[in-house]
């Protein structure tokens, strides 16, 4: 599916930009929420809700055709550790975003994810319906690669945007389809105030 979507972009006008002209460097601080309202948080079966992890992104923004653009990302979430698991998390993005007006515009994308575990080896017992299952702790680094297809709400202030992004993972396969959230906050600097 990837690759069809690709194939029609890259083959479209749309895609006729001038990379050598960005147009702002973009400094993002935001919070993820992973899979958000579909991961059990605790062990009376609640699941997990807002909670605050901490990024750090890194954009660029690029004229595409007319009035949208294309905007690169790069980013880090801190890690998060939890029940003797720790996470890592890397993503390089791309989004067109579209003007709905002045101050408001839509973005889809997709992101490459990047997800590192580790733990300390061992084994938990958790309630799962009306018996218990045992989960493994990992006792070494795992590695997990996910593509996601992306869908995000930004508003426009002067030299700020404020973002709140939505991620599906296997938009494909609806068994396997998870959601995640980001929301943040952008600074946006014109290249033409850092290259004179």
């Amino acid at each position: 599916m990837f690759k069809l979507i690709w194939i029609l972009l890259l083959t479209t006008n749309a895609f006729a930009f001038d990379i050598k002209k960005p147009i702002t460097l973009d400094i993002g601080l935001g919070t993820w929420l992973e899979n958000y309202g579909q991961t059990q948080a605790t062990r009376d079966g609640e699941t997990n809700g807002f909670e605050f992890n901490p990024y750090l992104s890194l954009a660029t923004q690029y004229n595409l055709y007319k009035d949208s653009i294309l905007i690169p990302e790069a980013g880090y979430i801190f890690q998060r550790t939890s029940e003797s698991i720790s996470r890592n998390q890397f993503f390089l993005r791309a989004d067109i975003a579209y003007p709905l007006n002045k101050y408001l515009r839509v973005r889809l994308g997709s992101s490459f994810m990047v997800l590192m575990t580790s733990g300390e080896g061992g084994e938990d017992t958790l309630d799962n319906g009306d018996s218990t299952e045992t989960y493994y702790i990992p006792d070494e680094r795992k590695t997990a690669y996910n593509q996601t297809l992306d869908l995000a709400l930004e508003a426009l202030v002067d030299k700020m945007s404020y973002k709140l992004q939505g991620y599906i993972y296997s938009f494909n396969e609806e068994d396997d389809r998870m959601y995640s959230l980001s929301l943040s906050i952008n600074y946006m600097i014109p290249f033409r105030e850092i290259v004179k």
